[in-house]
């Protein structure tokens, strides 16, 4: 959470001056490793960009850790490589 806010704090000026929005689709998914306890998935997105001057649509991957907890998969940890 603490990693998310320092991030979106820091585009959101730019953002709303822009008038920018972005959406993404998960294209494909694999599992990279995992433990009873722990796992860690890779994600292929499509990342639809746009605003006043432009748009595009960028491939992404993301690498997302998620932990066991109380019976829950809980996301730990977004990195994107």
């Amino acid at each position: 959470l603490t990693q998310y806010r320092s991030t979106t704090d820091a585009l959101r000026e730019t953002v709303t001056k822009v008038k920018a929005s972005s959406s993404a689709k998960v294209v494909s998914a694999g599992l990279a490793s995992i433990t009873a306890d722990s796992a860690v998935v890779d994600l292929f997105l499509d990342q639809s960009i746009v605003n006043v001057k432009s748009s595009r649509t960028l491939a992404q991957r993301v690498e997302m850790t998620l932990v066991r907890k109380d019976g829950r998969w809980l996301i730990s940890r977004v990195v994107l490589p």
